[in-house]
C-alpha cells in the first residue's frame, strides 16, 4: 500500500521549539516520528530550508538534523511551481502578502504530495476542491498537462467566489 505523502512546513517544524504551546510542540514531535517510523513520506522544500535560514543559527542546526534524521525529502521549487504560485495570488486566491504560503502549496501540488502540515492556511478551501474533483481525470497526465489544468481549475473556482 502506498504511503500517503506529507509536506511539513516550516510553522510544523518550527512548532518542535514552540515554548508557549506544549500541545503543538507534541503535535510536531509525532509527526516527526510518523514519518521517521515510515508510516508516511515527508517532505520539505528548498523554500522551507530558505524560510529556516532565518532562524537562530543553533534552532537552525537542529532543524537541520531534524529533517536528516526524519529522512524528510527535500523537493526543488522550479519556474512551473513559481508559475502556479503567482496564477494562485493573481486570481485572488492567496493574498500577496503570503506569497511564500502559495508556493508551498505550488511546490505541493506540482510534487503530487497529499497533504501540507501546517498551522496556516486557513481560507484555502478551494484547493481541496481543485483535488477532489480533478484528482481522477489528472492523475495520468504530465506535470505540465496538470500544472495547466490546475491553473483553469484554480481560475474557475476563484471566480465563483
Amino acid at each position: 500500500m502506498r504511503r500517503l505523502k506529507l509536506y511539513s512546513d516550516t510553522s510544523v517544524l518550527g512548532g518542535l521549539f514552540d515554548i508557549e504551546n506544549i500541545n503543538r510542540v507534541n503535535t510536531a514531535k509525532s509527526l516527526i516520528s510518523a514519518v521517521r517510523n515510515n508510516n508516511y513520506e515527508g517532505f520539505v522544500s528548498f523554500l522551507t530550508i530558505e524560510e529556516i535560514s532565518k532562524v537562530p543559527q543553533e534552532i537552525m542546526n537542529q532543524l537541520k538534523d531534524v529533517i536528516k534524521d526524519a529522512q524528510l525529502q527535500v523537493v526543488a521549487e522550479g519556474e512551473d511551481c513559481l508559475e502556479l504560485a503567482n496564477t494562485y495570488i493573481k486570481g485572488g486566491a492567496i493574498p500577496l502578502k503570503y506569497r511564500n504560503d502559495a508556493r508551498h502549496i505550488a511546490i505541493c501540488v506540482y510534487h503530487d504530495i497529499d497533504f501540507i502540515v501546517s498551522w496556516k492556511y486557513k481560507s484555502l478551501e478551494w484547493i481541496h476542491k481543485i483535488r477532489e474533483e480533478d484528482y481522477k481525470k489528472t492523475k495520468d497526465l504530465s506535470r505540465k498537462e496538470l500544472i495547466e489544468k490546475t491553473n483553469h481549475a484554480a481560475a474557475a473556482i476563484v471566480s465563483d467566489m
